[in-house]
């Protein structure tokens, strides 16, 4: 499963690299969000407001918290408005510094 997973992931990556560079004549930016960890009703394993999963705090997370719709929704603005016009062919990783402990 993980195979799948990984090389779905390049690929969807390659694509928006792809793309953007396609798309630049027309000036049109294409850039992409992989989400880390959100509390979110699959992480819940149900679909209920009241069981969005409650994520460790104890990580590599300088919040403090888990993500919320609010900071996902902070993303999209960023990359999708003025604050993101520079970029073009990027994957943007709001994933609450998981990636820090790893080498």
């Amino acid at each position: 499963m993980q195979f799948a997973c990984a090389s779905t992931t390049t690929a969807f990556f390659h694509l928006v690299r792809k793309m953007a560079t396609k798309f630049v004549e027309a000036r049109v930016r294409v850039n992409s969000i992989a989400a880390g960890v959100f509390r979110s009703e699959m992480m819940a394993g149900e679909s209920n407001e009241h069981r969005k999963s409650d994520l460790s705090s104890e990580a590599n997370n300088p919040p403090g918290r888990g993500g919320y719709d609010s900071d996902m929704g902070a993303c999209i603005l960023f990359v999708a408005g003025s604050g993101g016009v520079f970029l073009n062919g990027q994957v943007v990783y709001p994933n609450r510094g998981g990636y820090l402990g790893a080498p």
